[in-house]
């Protein structure tokens, strides 16, 4: 998806940082849409963000494959 970033699952508590406000003032709010090629890791990822207190996480639960196939937009 155009603007997005590629964070790890493994990693993501810790790089998450710098892309919402850190270190100053952490955006809780901002919206954050979490997918991966299968679905599994993305909605750990999602799980992972909320504990961390962000309150609009979404994972987007579709495999990669149909999601280009469907013609909306990827760049690698």
């Amino acid at each position: 998806m155009p603007g997005s970033i590629n964070i790890p699952r493994g990693l993501i508590e810790f790089k998450i940082w710098k892309h919402v406000g850190f270190p100053g003032k952490v955006d809780y709010d901002k919206a954050i849409y979490i997918y991966c090629g299968t679905g599994g890791r993305c909605t750990l990822a999602t799980k992972s963000l909320q504990d961390l207190g962000f309150k609009n996480v979404t994972a987007a639960v579709v495999k990669l494959k149909d999601w280009v196939k469907a013609g909306h937009p990827f760049v690698k």
